[in-house]
């Protein structure tokens, strides 16, 4: 028998050796990571890569491009100067070209695959929104883009300059002939189809047989482009098989006559798809006949669609308010594919007692009123992924946890005060918000029943509750507006001592910091100053004050302040939060970048690694590991010096590919140049809870030189130093920390990076949570 005894090294020994060949860190640890919550934007355009079909392009009407390297597996948001998209369309000879049509300043180009954009509209008169493009693919210097009341522009230079092609309806749809590229055309609002055919020289109407001349799109058959299909405002899909001379309805099965888009399949034309208000229909005879193809879409308004170009039976549908959904059975089913697409900015935290790992966030849509999202999301995974905890069609500024029996959940929106008893399954109107934004809540730490609210607008000041929520009281004595009677300056946020919960803290909008000593029963300024204050926060003696000038900081409870702005590269700040474990760990947002102080503020350093949002909210956990950030989603951010526990296990062997036991964690050695995955899950001890393992690695039986790298179980191969380097025939081992998958697996990954198979032997001797 083979011993099983492990090698076990100190845990500074462990550190350091994770330190120079673990790999990636784990998500959250030292870079910011995020989750969601996803639910995708108002999407108007898709496009692909026409090289790289991996590759694929979203925009979106309310909040800018996002690109995806995986298939539409996942996003991330480009930099888009402005949010408000009409359409989007790639270069077909240079795929990192891409042009955007866009409100109110024609178009947008990148040259970087979306990394960057210009302005591209050089000959637009001011103003004027690029509702459509089409590229001549024969030619893709030349473009078209269809205007808002202005008609048709045409730049034969790349877009460096435009010129007005005729025309002066809305045209929402442009169309080339792929044979005959001067045969252009375009879907106008209210003058019906048009047609050129001198490369857009001069345009005439096509539009016999079409009696709704408010049209929205048009497409072109690419195997025989006399064949066309446009869509007509509330009136279905029309089919002309003679170039647009004359048409006919073809809309037989359509329910819902709102046709936005018409898609035809490249490989079999007799394919098409259309975007409609109540989801996607498909036809397989040309469009004289048609059939929902919208499993789990029917409710939803269909803006965009895109073919897969290599793989027809793979499509992709932008909806509006909903984002992005994907098929690849030719519409039969479709899943949402919004991963990385979520303008939904997290307001607020809560933390319940008891449940680590448990979060919930609201959420909003910053500048927008009145809309049908948002709401509470929660997390019971620190943040990994996240599912609806009600208010689904509210705005929510503020929440707290106040850990009653049972468990209540408190959120200040839009449109009121709700409260929740059984932790976002049901929510309940209250009252004495009289009409007030509520920015913020403070919970009292020995006394949860009492909890103070924040009001931002209405009659702005502070209220009180002494039951958990159910009722309030106005305590705002010394906040009265002098000019308002009746009225109270407008709180913006709200903190409490939790060793002292008599003394509470108010910023204001433009009035600096006010202080309670007793309870909320009288307040007075502090010496301050007239800004805004947008977050407070609160570290045994210091208080910290995020504000348009950058961090004002007090260390003796309130009575003075001073600016701390030291090390900081950007002093329009939004966020604070102070590690409730050590006062000395401070956390900042800012417009654009995240900053960490370790000496109670004196000093910052950025905190960036993996940021891909502008943060406005900041929050730890109750137990100081981990700081959540509210920017687009939920972010987290876990200080690679917090404080980690090491459990000692009894040396045990975890795998062993040399054992022809069968499981997935034994024979066959590893292939030559594969990745080989290695569950953990109820082996040695090792619990759902950890983070990482203590391990000493052994490659044995190696034909030829190489390389073994391990890494999380959740990650694709990416770039790391080998965990161990071998020889041909010799049996060599390293030790020390392996990072875990965060997917709930708990898993490991093993690539053998050599031209013949080895064994692979893993001991663990403890773990770290």
């Amino acid at each position: 028998m083979r011993s099983r005894s492990a090698h076990r090294i100190s845990k500074v020994l462990l550190v350091l050796a994770c330190l120079s060949f673990c790999g990636p860190a784990r998500a959250g640890e030292g870079i910011w990571t995020t989750g969601g919550p996803y639910h995708g934007r108002n999407v108007t355009a898709i496009a692909f890569d026409p090289v790289t079909r991996s590759t694929l392009y979203a925009a979106s009407w309310d909040s800018g491009v996002y690109r995806s390297l995986d298939g539409g597996g996942s996003w991330m948001k480009k930099g888009v100067p402005t949010s408000s998209l009409y359409d989007l369309v790639v270069d077909p000879a240079h795929p990192a070209t891409l042009y955007a049509g866009v409100a109110t300043s024609g178009v947008l180009k990148s040259d970087d695959a979306g990394d960057t954009w210009t302005y591209s509209s050089a000959g637009f008169i001011p103003w004027v929104d690029g509702l459509s493009l089409a590229i001549d693919p024969s030619n893709p210097s030349t473009l078209y883009v269809g205007t808002d009341n202005q008609g048709i522009y045409k730049s034969t230079d790349a877009g460096a300059s435009w010129s007005w092609s005729g025309e002066s309806s809305y045209v929402y749809g442009l169309a080339i002939d792929p044979v005959v590229t001067s045969n252009v055309y375009a879907a106008s609002w209210g003058g019906g189809i048009l047609k050129s055919t001198d490369a857009g020289a001069s345009w005439a109407a096509a539009n016999a047989g079409l009696w709704d001349a408010q049209t929205v799109a048009v497409a072109v058959d690419p195997q025989t482009p006399s064949r066309l299909y446009a869509a007509g405002w509330d009136s279905g899909v029309f089919r002309s098989t003679d170039s647009g001379a004359t048409w006919s309805p073809a809309s037989i099965g359509i329910t819902d006559l709102r046709v936005w888009k018409i898609a035809v399949d490249p490989a079999t034309p007799s394919t098409l798809y259309a975007g409609t208000g109540g989801g996607v229909f498909r036809s397989t005879d040309f469009g004289l006949t048609w059939v929902p193809a919208g499993g789990g879409l029917q409710t939803l308004m269909v803006f965009a669609l895109a073919i897969d170009p290599g793989r027809p039976s793979t499509i992709f549908a932008g909806t509006e308010t909903d984002g992005v959904f994907k098929s690849t059975d030719s519409g039969a089913t479709w899943s949402d594919a919004n991963t990385g697409m979520s303008d939904f900015r997290a307001s607020s935290f809560a933390f319940p007692t008891g449940v680590p790992g448990t979060v919930y966030a609201g959420t909003l849509l910053p500048g927008e009123f009145n809309l049908n999202c948002c709401g509470v999301y929660r997390s019971t995974d620190s943040g990994a992924s996240w599912s609806s905890a009600g208010l689904a069609t509210s705005m929510v500024k503020s929440l707290a946890y106040t850990p009653t029996a049972p468990a209540t959940l408190l959120a200040g929106t839009w449109d009121g005060f709700f409260r929740s008893t059984d932790l976002g399954v049901s929510w309940t109107r209250l009252t004495g918000d009289e009409g007030s934004f509520v920015s913020s809540f403070a919970v009292h730490p020995a006394d949860p029943s009492t909890v103070y609210a924040a009001r931002e607008s209405g009659k702005g000041g502070v209220i009180r509750s002494t039951d958990g929520g159910q009722s309030w009281v106005v305590t705002s004595a010394g906040l009265e507006k002098s000019w308002d009677w009746g009225n109270f300056l407008w709180v913006t946020a709200l903190a409490m001592d939790a060793a002292d919960p008599s003394t509470l803290y108010a910023g204001t909008y433009g009035y600096g910091v006010f202080r309670s000593t007793d309870a909320g029963g009288s307040w007075s300024a502090t010496q301050y100053g007239y800004v805004v204050v947008t977050a407070l926060s609160v570290g045994g003696s210091a208080v910290y004050a995020a504000t348009s000038n950058g961090v004002y900081r007090s260390t003796d409870s309130g009575s003075h302040w001073a600016l701390s702005n030291e090390g900081l590269t950007d002093t329009d700040a939004f966020g604070v939060a102070v590690d409730p474990l050590d006062g000395s760990r401070v956390f900042l947002s800012t417009r654009s970048a995240v900053f960490a102080s370790a000496d109670g503020g004196a000093t910052w350093a950025p905190r960036t690694d993996g940021l891909g949002s502008a943060i406005r909210r900041l929050s730890f956990d109750p137990e100081g590991t981990t700081v959540y950030g509210g920017g687009s989603g939920v972010w987290q951010f876990t200080p690679r010096d917090a404080a980690s526990r090491f459990h000692v296990l009894a040396p045990c062997r975890v795998f062993d590919t040399r054992n022809g036991d069968g499981d997935d964690a034994a024979a066959p050695a590893l292939a030559p140049h594969t990745l080989r995955s290695f569950p953990l899950a109820a082996r040695c001890g090792v619990p759902p809870r950890a983070k990482a393992v203590a391990a000493n690695v052994t490659v044995t039986g190696a034909t030829s030189a190489g390389f073994l790298r391990v890494f999380r179980g959740d990650l694709g191969v990416v770039p790391a130093p080998p965990t161990v380097t071998f020889r041909a025939g010799v049996t060599r081992a390293n030790s020390g920390v392996l990072a875990l998958s965060r997917d709930g697996n708990l898993s490991l990954k093993v690539s053998n990076a050599s031209n013949g198979p080895v064994d692979f032997v893993l001991d663990v001797s403890g773990f770290f949570e």
